[in-house]
């Protein structure tokens, strides 16, 4: 998973998915602001490549379900809430360049923030935190027991499941991907293994004019390539063409 950035997301998008879950939150403060509200992401993802951002807010409340961001004098200045976090396709957010911020003040407090959330082991807090909340929202226990704490918890977070089944709608509608176009070529990339090849040749190793060779994957039409020198080593690099 990337490094944890701070984001502003589409609002038609958002404005879509609050239609089937109201606590989708808003990114418009008020009018005489000229400053949208912002998310950190990814802070979670499924197995299905759907990304999860969460709200920024001012609104603090120390609880399991936000991290508390420290400023420089460890004073609470806001909060991550990760019951109102919502997936987003990719090509509907936007890093935030916060040197390019002409507020000083706001260009300050934003620097506080999106420091103390990388700072050390704060981006595996972020993210435990918020899958911690995530399995608990979708657990069908959950979600269908009478206790009262559970039943208060289940009603705090949105409906995880239904704005995911959303997204994908959206995405497919507005023929999108759900996450950046290398996550697919890394997760095939994963599947390289180094095998011994003493005796043969491996027969997609493809010699070429300039000294490489290529490495072909049909199924995929990806194309990588390896130093010639591999032609005449113990080991070649072949691809695992199994499905993903």
């Amino acid at each position: 998973m990337s490094k944890l950035h701070f984001y502003t997301a589409d609002k038609a998008y958002l404005d879509y998915l609050r239609q089937f879950e109201p606590k989708v939150p808003h990114v418009d403060y008020s009018a005489a602001s000229n400053h949208e509200k912002f998310m950190c992401g990814v802070v979670f993802e499924t197995g299905k490549d759907i990304r999860y951002f969460a709200p920024v807010s001012s609104h603090i409340r120390n609880t399991p379900t936000n991290f508390v961001i420290h400023g420089k004098s460890g004073k609470w200045i806001s909060c991550v809430h990760f019951t109102y976090m919502v997936p987003i396709p990719h090509g509907l957010t936007k890093k935030i360049t916060i040197s390019k911020e002409q507020d000083v003040s706001y260009r300050s407090l934003l620097n506080e923030k999106y420091y103390y959330c990388r700072e050390g082991n704060n981006p595996e807090r972020i993210r435990t935190m918020a899958a911690e909340v995530y399995d608990k929202a979708t657990n069908p226990i959950c979600r269908n027991s009478l206790d009262r704490q559970v039943r208060k918890f289940k009603f705090l977070c949105c409906n995880f499941k239904l704005l995911e089944e959303k997204c994908i709608e959206y995405a497919k509608e507005h023929n999108m991907a759900l996450s950046p176009p290398t996550s697919v070529l890394e997760q095939d990339v994963k599947k390289i293994t180094l095998v011994y090849a003493l005796e043969k040749p491996y027969n997609n190793l493809t010699p070429s004019p300039n000294g490489l060779a290529l490495v072909i994957c049909p199924e995929k039409c990806y194309y990588l390539f390896v130093a010639g020198l591999a032609l005449r080593c113990s080991f070649v690099i072949r691809l695992s063409l199994q499905a993903g």
